[in-house]
């Protein structure tokens, strides 16, 4: 009888890879299908509320010739010039559609899709982490088991009724906007403090504050992602270590000072009135 060789240990390794890879396709595949589903009757809904002075009334998105003083005018010129980028994502729209509804909520059910993943892959790498953090009350994960649960919890981000507003409020875009480069932001942060290459690491790092300052230039909400993200190397790197709480309290102060001159920048000098 003859014996069955024994697969080499990179055979096993790539076979494991392509499994994986295969099953991330098949999330994203399956949580773009389900977000679809649940909002291909929204296409047609109308522009409604701040949907008029922001998009339909707002001469500076009437973009004809995207050209960089358009896109700039669209930009810094509308009634929420502290968020471009949503702004210009609209003149956008009115370029390829001009006021035809359809094409503002096929870009907002895109965003939620890529939220979505961004849900996947951040709850993904958070699962794997909380399942080595030790000395902490956790239910230990098994490794099968992670992918499941990090698929159900962008299944129910995508499918939430909280999310409708984000999606079907056209204007709100600026919301679900932010919420995209914010996931991404801390996405590629965790990355970076895990990536043992420094200069991989260093340009996670550098795609996190880009990423965080996109998410801000969205919609103010981004601001909270510097306390986030404290709290999540406190947790999950530091072992909610005390010394490494007052070693780096001056770091904690820092942020907060970057927080405080953000909201100096969006409410002005005197944020009280």
């Amino acid at each position: 009888m003859q014996r069955s060789q024994p697969v080499p240990c990179g055979c096993k390794m790539k076979k494991n890879i392509d499994s994986a890879y295969k099953f991330h396709l098949i999330v994203a595949f399956s949580i773009a299908i389900l977000c679809i589903i649940i909002y291909s009757n929204t296409l047609n809904s109308p522009f409604v509320f701040d949907d008029f002075p922001n998009i339909k009334e707002n001469p500076y998105l009437r973009v004809n010739d995207p050209d960089f003083q358009r896109l700039y005018d669209a930009g810094f010129k509308s009634p929420n010039p502290n968020r471009p980028v949503a702004n210009i994502s609209f003149a956008l729209n009115y370029y390829l559609g001009k006021h035809d509804v359809k094409g503002y909520h096929v870009v907002n059910i895109t965003i939620h899709i890529i939220n979505g993943i961004l849900v996947y892959f951040l709850a993904l790498i958070i699962f794997q982490q909380a399942s080595f953090v030790p000395n902490q009350k956790i239910p230990q994960l098994k490794g099968a088991s992670i992918p499941l649960i990090s698929f159900f919890t962008a299944l129910i981000f995508i499918s939430h009724p909280v999310q409708t507003q984000s999606v079907t409020y056209i204007v709100q875009r600026m919301n679900s906007m932010s919420a995209m480069f914010y996931l991404m932001s801390f996405f590629l942060y965790i990355n970076g403090r895990l990536n043992r290459v420094k200069w991989r690491s260093w340009a996670l790092f550098c795609g996190c504050l880009v990423s965080w300052v996109m998410a801000l230039v969205s919609k103010e909400i981004a601001s909270t992602l510097t306390i986030i993200i404290l709290l999540y190397e406190w947790y999950f790197f530091q072992d909610l270590g005390s010394d490494w709480l007052r070693k780096n309290i001056k770091y904690f102060f820092g942020l907060f000072a970057v927080l405080g001159l953000v909201v100096l920048i969006y409410l002005g000098w005197s944020p009280f009135d």
